[in-house]
């Protein structure tokens, strides 16, 4: 009957040894898995491919936009971050269109936009720039212009009217100074994950330019 009871006592000994032991053992935390992390961004409104992060947005005002065409102004489009500059630009045929400026990296390195038609000086938002359409690539939803600095080359214009009105494909330009992004087209995702975003630009990637 000892010997039970004293099993008994060490038993329960070793169980509340057992216990504390589990106690001091490290928990497996949040803080030891991984975290999603979350980026402010830009996505097509159509398809939610995302477009540019804010820090791809230009924070400086531009000094070369048409001033009778064009009016500046501040806009809070995502919690928590400065302002950026909008540019409302009217068209030929007074359309408006608000835009923001973003880093050219955003086609040149990701490869999600698509370029289309001819490159044109004519109308240009910003003086010293021609542009040229630009659409999402995944969904073609138009999405704004790309601007270069005006390049005095020769041009064949019997092609590049053929050209412009099967609203043909080109390849997007070195020599882009910046990409002047349609807020109505897009939708401002504050926190958009930056898992996703690099997936998309990865693919972007291997497809490579369009």
């Amino acid at each position: 009957m000892e010997l039970s009871v004293l099993t008994s006592t060490e038993s329960s000994q070793e169980s509340s040894e057992e216990e504390e032991k589990e106690k001091d053992a490290p928990e497996c935390t949040s803080e030891t898995s991984t975290v999603e992390q979350f980026v402010p961004a830009l996505i097509c409104m159509r398809c939610y491919m995302p477009i540019a992060q804010y820090d791809e947005i230009l924070p400086h005002r531009a000094t070369d936009a048409w001033a009778s065409q064009v009016y500046t102004y501040e806009l809070d489009l995502f919690e928590n971050k400065p302002p950026l500059w909008c540019y409302s630009a009217t068209n030929p045929s007074t359309h408006r269109f608000d835009l923001v400026r973003c880093d050219a990296v955003i086609a040149l390195r990701r490869h999600l936009l698509s370029f289309y038609g001819q490159w044109s000086a004519e109308h240009s938002f910003f003086v010293g720039h021609e542009w040229c359409c630009v659409a999402c690539r995944a969904c073609q939803n138009f999405l704004g212009w790309g601007f270069r600095r005006t390049l005095n080359v020769p041009r064949d214009t019997e092609n590049e009217t053929l050209e412009t009105e099967e609203d043909a494909e080109v390849p997007v330009d070195n020599n882009l100074s910046f990409v002047g992004i349609i807020l109505t087209r897009c939708v401002g995702n504050d926190k958009f994950p930056l898992s996703q975003f690099e997936a998309c630009a990865a693919i972007g990637a291997l497809l490579g330019p369009s």
